[in-house]
């Protein structure tokens, strides 16, 4: 993948998060019952993020990703999330564990 490319990729990726973060935003208002809470703005966030998956998913389609890749490249990226911020705050103990705990924490994929 060229550098544009991935600028491009990082950029739907900010839309999305971006999003997700005012409707976060919007729904806190709502819980509070905020005065002249902008509700329409509920609809237009949800269509623009979802815009931005269709062209993720549009884009990776056009590379020759098949749907199960793309689920196991979502998959990955969260989990390297998980692991970075674990690393972090210091998540576990250290020692000795099981596979199958290992399956069940999402470290074996």
């Amino acid at each position: 993948m060229s550098l544009e490319e991935q600028a491009f990729d990082q950029e739907i990726e900010d839309v999305v998060i971006a999003g997700k973060r005012a409707l976060l935003k919007l729904r806190m208002q709502r819980a509070v019952e905020m005065p002249g809470m902008k509700t329409h703005m509920f609809k237009k966030i949800r269509r623009q993020i979802a815009r931005a998956l269709t062209m993720r998913r549009q884009r990776e389609i056009a590379r020759g990703i098949t749907q199960e890749q793309s689920r196991r490249m979502r998959r990955r990226r969260r989990l390297e999330l998980k692991v970075k911020y674990e690393d972090a705050y210091g998540g576990e103990r250290k020692g000795p564990k099981s596979r199958r705990w290992l399956r069940r924490m999402g470290r074996i994929v």
